[in-house]
């Protein structure tokens, strides 16, 4: 009879939120490099007048389980699309820039606040969200709203502290 090998058991830390300070700073050090852009922080005042808003998820799976969700108006999507066209990057439309512009901060946010963790994630990927598919605002999570001119972006981060635990269950 040959001896079984058992194999141990990996545990890992809770994966930290991030603050929604973090979320600001990053992402202003992010459109800093990818648009140019100088990013202002809100005064948690409220969005006057009515926008058209265009929403955007990117979805954590594997070791870090979660969403982030970036929301901003129309105006500026189409301003990101311009800005990013006169850097010669062709994109086909406004929408696809944005969507990049989502997914590589989703990327930037997990390489400078996890990475010192192993990750082992699924191809981080962004897609219009309805307001069906996202958590509930009231769920836990980090918020941010940051000013981009003269438009508003809002950023909301939720995490399953313990992403393990679930997988195992």
């Amino acid at each position: 009879m040959s001896p079984s090998l058992a194999f141990p058991t990996i545990t890992h830390k809770p994966f930290r939120a991030p603050h929604s300070l973090e979320l600001s700073i990053l992402f202003k050090d992010f459109l800093s490099y990818w648009a140019g852009w100088p990013v202002h922080l809100d005064e948690e005042g409220r969005v006057a007048g009515s926008r058209d808003w265009k929403e955007w998820q990117v979805s954590f799976h594997g070791s870090l389980q979660g969403m982030l969700t970036l929301k901003t108006t129309r105006r500026l999507v189409g301003a990101l699309w311009e800005a990013q066209s006169f850097k010669g990057r062709d994109f086909p439309d406004a929408e696809s820039a944005f969507r990049e512009l989502a997914a590589l901060y989703a990327t930037y946010l997990a390489q400078s606040l996890w990475k010192d963790r192993f990750l082992g994630l699924d191809p981080l990927m962004a897609r219009p969200v309805g307001t069906v598919e996202r958590p509930s605002p009231f769920q836990c999570h980090t918020y941010s709203r940051l000013w981009m001119k003269g438009e508003p972006l809002e950023i909301r981060c939720w995490l399953d502290p313990n992403p393990a635990s679930r997988r195992a269950s």
